[in-house]
């Protein structure tokens, strides 16, 4: 792997001057410590650009890109890294020289996302190019797929045959145990064949477009439909979405995502042009998903099934994206459509007229609760109440909340005033019990963030602290889930004895979009003094986090416990006995 020493790339960054090399790039006038300009990356009409020439850094306020010097020449000119410092270094004068190191475990790392390019160039090749394909490319196109969207997202076809991949790694250089680690083959009683078999493959990559993961679908009903490989070392479906590597630059600049059920759904509006959908991996979303689609969006639409099954799913996701606070608003599909259909019936403007007439979250529930419950009966009223009001509560504008009482009220027959004097009653018991719980439990997050955030900065600004944190500390300790990869970082980074710069970092952050958090945390001046007792802020940390994990335990086991779905020996609950006493100050 080529590297280049870390004193030549300091070398080559304490002789550029950082205003002279991006002010080719924008005019910047100087504020402060700071230059400001438009930013040319993105291009703008109101400055949003930002570089502090003191600490090395630069941050666009409008499309969130952040770095140092040589992140912003490779967003710029589109060169790789060693690329950028070889161009740099000739400017200013220093020889750069590229070393090939050996790291056993970066390695290992890289021969995975080599077999999987491998395995995913293998089944591509087989469904546009070989007869073997045919039965596949077929039934895409039958599905209304053309080649141009077969080709851009790479779709393949797995063959029958139980051993085909499998040979086709051996060919080249790889030990059936690496196809089995990342799960495009497995082992079942001592015999090893392929995983994905007589299946249209669908790539699932990462957000730096590296193959992670496949998905396949048969092309009858005589096996379940979709089969994914496995979760491996680089491949968890619950971080992961299928269609955002492909579609995370357009979503960004839409500032808006549709989030769809299944691949063929991502795909059936990519073929009219509609470049905003993505999918979860065969399970419901999780909260690691929302954080990720939250970095390059504030705004979702959730585009499901109108089936019951696909209603459903959207009100739990509805409540997920909530937590992640993302504002939410749901395509009232008309019955029996989804997505794929509409796209094939009524195209782009179809879509996009879908999406314009999203509507909000009362909206919806309205809509999907008069359909569950029989609002002619008393009891079918206080159940569909008990689903609507907690969410026209949360409105918090009397003016719309009136708009949907009087709606409400014809709805079910029922009186305006008793209709508002429940939705009180409804605030009045979510402040003094679901609220205040709730409001502590944000404040500790809030809280957790900052005392995070500040010791972050104290390890990178005061290095000498750094092995104190270390020994009470680890990254799975940091609630936070954009500090959390920061952590990661700076305990894989080697000590030093002065304050470390982002570039000291950024080799080792395993997402790039990280990046832009570090950035943001170094604009921060520095700690003006480093806490008398260190122990102290860690103390208060691990104690946060302990109130946090117990207030989630408590969420799943005591319930769990009164059902009679928990027993005693449970992990869970010896967990949560655990946090209990530590947190009320025993052993």
């Amino acid at each position: 792997m080529a590297k280049i020493p870390q004193e030549i790339i300091d070398e080559v960054l304490r002789r550029a001057d950082m205003v002279a090399v991006v002010g080719r790039y924008t005019q910047l006038r100087k504020q402060g410590n700071s230059w400001s300009g438009l930013c040319p990356i993105h291009g703008e009409k109101t400055p949003s650009f930002r570089i502090t020439p003191e600490k090395g850094v630069f941050h666009c306020f409008g499309c969130g890109a952040g770095g140092g010097l040589l992140q912003f020449l490779m967003k710029v000119e589109h060169t790789e890294f060693v690329e950028t410092v070889q161009k740099l270094g000739a400017e200013v004068g220093v020889e750069v020289r590229v070393e090939e190191r050996t790291d056993p475990e970066e390695m290992a790392r890289k021969r995975r996302f080599e077999l999987l390019e491998r395995c995913s160039h293998y089944y591509h090749e087989l469904l546009v190019r070989s007869p073997l394909g045919r039965e596949g490319l077929e039934y895409l196109h039958r599905r209304g797929l053309g080649q141009g969207v077969i080709e851009h997202y790479r779709l393949g076809w797995a063959p029958p045959s139980g051993t085909s991949l499998m040979q086709r790694l051996q060919t080249s250089g790889y030990h059936p145990d690496e196809g089995v680690d990342v799960g495009v083959l497995h082992e079942r009683n001592g015999r090893v064949s392929d995983t994905l078999r007589g299946r249209v493959v669908f790539p699932i990559s990462d957000v730096q477009d590296r193959v992670v993961a496949f998905g396949g679908r048969v092309l009858d009903d005589r096996h379940p439909k979709y089969l994914n490989t496995p979760e491996t070392a680089i491949y968890s479906k619950r971080r992961h979405l299928f269609g955002l590597a492909q579609h995370r630059q357009a979503v960004s600049r839409a500032d808006r995502a549709v989030v769809v059920e299944g691949y063929l759904d991502v795909l059936a509006l990519a073929q009219v042009d509609v470049k905003l959908a993505v999918a979860s991996l065969g399970t419901a979303l999780t909260p690691e998903q929302a954080a990720l689609l939250r970095r390059y969006t504030q705004n979702v639409t959730l585009a499901y099934d109108a089936d019951k099954a696909g209603q459903n799913a959207t009100v739990k996701a509805i409540e997920l994206f909530e937590q992640a606070n993302l504002r939410v608003s749901v395509a009232m599909m008309p019955p029996g459509e989804d997505p794929d259909s509409l796209a094939a019936k009524e195209g782009k403007s179809g879509i996009e007229q879908m999406v314009a007439d999203a509507v909000g979250l009362v909206e919806f529930l309205i809509a999907y609760n008069e359909k569950r419950f029989d609002v002619t009966t008393a009891e079918g009223k206080e159940d569909f109440l008990s689903e609507v009001l907690p969410a026209l509560d949360k409105l918090g504008n009397v003016s719309r909340q009136d708009v949907y009482v009087v709606r409400i009220a014809k709805l079910l027959s029922m009186s305006e005033t008793i209709l508002w004097q429940q939705l009180r009653q409804k605030s009045a018991k979510t402040d003094f019990r679901g609220r205040v719980q709730m409001a502590k439990v944000q404040r500790g997050k809030i809280d957790s963030r900052m005392l995070e955030a500040r010791l972050f900065r104290v390890c990178v600004y005061h290095p000498e602290w750094f092995g104190q944190v270390r020994s009470r500390m680890s990254p799975e300790l940091i609630t936070s889930d954009r500090l959390r990869p920061l952590f990661a970082a700076l305990w894989r980074a080697p000590e030093r004895d002065q304050a470390l710069q982002l570039q000291d970092l950024v080799p080792y952050l395993e997402d790039p979009e990280s990046l832009t958090d570090l950035t943001e945390l170094l604009l921060e001046p520095p700690p003006r003094s480093v806490p008398d007792d260190v122990e102290k802020l860690v103390e208060d940390l691990r104690s946060k986090w302990d109130k946090l994990r117990l207030e989630r335990l408590r969420r799943e086991v005591v319930p769990a416990l009164e059902a009679g779905e928990l027993q005693p020996d449970d992990e869970r609950f010896i967990e949560y006995q655990q946090l209990l006493r530590r947190t009320r100050g025993g052993r």
